[in-house]
């Protein structure tokens, strides 16, 4: 159940990147949201008391998630026959 907030909040952190006109700021950004996030998550869920281990495994869902939800929406807003 301590796998959820930050696959949750990565998607969120993916969307709101969105908004960022260059790609490699768009990365950047992304990164240090899931850097934040998923330390964050470690924290709070106690995991990180009994070692910290869990932090690169939760920025790394994190990150995973925001990256596959920023394809999927960029995805989503360029399919054929979708006006702009």
């Amino acid at each position: 159940m301590h796998e959820v907030f930050p696959v949750v909040a990565g998607a969120i952190a993916g969307l709101a990147v969105r908004g960022v006109r260059a790609p490699r700021l768009r990365l950047i950004a992304l990164a240090l949201l899931a850097v934040l996030i998923g330390s964050l998550a470690s924290i709070v869920s106690g995991e990180a008391e009994l070692s910290l281990g869990f932090i690169p495994v939760d920025v790394l869902q994190t990150f995973a998630a925001g990256a596959l939800m920023l394809a999927g929406a960029t995805a989503w807003q360029y399919r054929p026959g979708h006006l702009r």
